[in-house]
């Protein structure tokens, strides 16, 4: 049994720092598939990547997966060193989520050399950093597994059952470029003020970008900044909140650019992704915890597909996009088995739903 955990643990390490040493801010998820073949070959598992550039690695018969776990390949900008230092891996994406990807992978391979009688799949999803292409791709062509686990940080005992919303808002001004002797008159000024009450007046809001400027003695002719707001009420109360912000610009020779809408997502505790992964937990010595998080996720877009649905995987969440990202090796395998033991677990319950529904259901 420790020489098991021990080869796990080298295996989760190794596998951990082959994700890590390829850098994939959004769009750049396609310099990850030779390594997810590569690892996919050496487990003995399926490898194929769809049109979006989602990679999925497959075990059991063939056909879309009853099963996955969803996980993704980008991550936010900032490449990290990739290191091992002792028990803990350290890297951009070590959290959030290359971390519970690498758990993943490990979890399908356990599960199929215990025998998987429905065919089970990790999907390793593009753009979840960004607007969810590769979600959004799942869905659009009813390519959802019928029960979905999605693999990010809930600190290895946590099952998320809920996300909240996002807008974000992009605002632009336009003024004349002119000599700052000038004060008061440009872009940059008219932008500065929309800001200031927009955080005075809803302090769900945060500024993600701002863009202004040429130099030092020159007033701005164009200033640029990005607004995002979370929310967890319905959507059309955040839209209003965006109608009410884009009026406000206008008055300052300002306009919304854009504004993309993510929907909160709540599902029950009773469906039967959370409740196997309640079971597996326990059956791992954990004591689930059930949260709803603060962030989004490509939970937010799957849920339209399918409600069995929650998230869940290794990692501290607060070290997600920080540059103190790191997991403990122990905290992957422990993860792997949760996951694996949850695909088991579904499998199982969807073979003796279709075997009582009968031969052609």
């Amino acid at each position: 049994m420790a020489s098991s955990s021990v080869y796990a643990g080298r295996l989760a390490a190794r596998l951990a720092l082959d994700l890590l040493r390829v850098y994939t801010p959004t769009g750049g998820e396609e310099r990850l598939h030779p390594v997810l073949e590569k690892w996919a070959s050496k487990l003995g598992l399926g490898f194929s990547v769809d049109a979006c550039g989602n990679a999925t690695l497959s075990a059991g018969p063939d056909g879309l997966p009853v099963l996955g776990l969803v996980g993704h390949l980008d991550t936010v900008p900032g490449m990290l060193e990739p290191r091992l230092q002792g028990d803990t891996v350290w890297g951009r994406g070590a959290v959030d989520a290359k971390g519970p990807l690498a758990a993943m992978i490990l979890g399908l391979h356990i599960a199929s050399r215990e025998g998987l009688a429905c065919s089970s799949a990790v999907l390793g999803l593009v753009g979840e950093e960004g607007d969810s292409t590769g979600a959004w791709g799942l869905v659009s062509r009813g390519a959802t597994p019928l029960h979905v686990v999605v693999g990010e940080p809930t600190g290895g005992d946590g099952i998320a059952i809920g996300y909240r919303g996002s807008l974000t808002v992009e605002i632009e001004c336009r003024g004349e470029e002119g000599h700052s002797s000038n004060p008061g008159a440009g872009a940059a000024d008219s932008l500065v003020m929309i800001l200031s009450n927009v955080l005075h007046n809803d302090a769900r809001a945060t500024v993600t970008r701002l863009e202004a400027g040429t130099a030092a003695n020159v007033t701005p002719g164009r200033a640029a900044a990005t607004v995002n707001l979370r929310f967890e009420e319905p959507a059309i109360e955040a839209l209003r909140a965006a109608a009410e912000l884009c009026d406000s610009t206008y008055t300052r020779g300002c306009f919304c650019s854009r504004i993309s809408l993510l929907h909160p997502v709540k599902t029950s505790l009773s469906n039967p992704t959370a409740k196997a992964l309640v079971t597996s937990l326990r059956s791992e010595g954990l004591n689930p915890r059930i949260v709803v998080k603060r962030g989004t996720s490509d939970m937010n877009v799957l849920a339209l597909a399918t409600r069995s649905i929650a998230a869940y995987g290794p990692g501290d969440p607060r070290l997600s996009h920080t540059r103190r990202e790191h997991i403990r090796v122990g905290d992957i395998v422990k993860a792997a088995r949760v996951y694996s033991r949850t695909l088991i677990s579904l499998c199982s319950l969807t073979k003796d739903r279709r075997s009582k529904l009968g031969p052609n259901s």
